[in-house]
């Protein structure tokens, strides 16, 4: 119910970056990539979005991944 900092379709990234670490303290490293993979491609997808949608305001131009 609450709103994160990605609009859809890209809010999903946050549940497979919490999933792969999950899969990852649960030594399931199949399973880890396998969501780190998806994570990091709807970041991807994220960044070349926001590219196209500039904020107004916000002149940082590169996204960083602090996790």
């Amino acid at each position: 119910t609450e709103q994160t900092v990605c609009p859809p379709p890209f809010d999903s990234m946050y549940i497979d970056y919490v999933l792969g670490k999950i899969c990852y303290y649960q030594n399931d490293f199949a399973a880890c990539n396998n969501h780190m993979s998806m994570f990091n491609s709807k970041l991807a997808d994220y960044s070349m979005w926001l590219k196209s949608h500039p904020v107004a305001g916000y002149k940082k131009t590169k996204l960083e991944n602090w996790w």
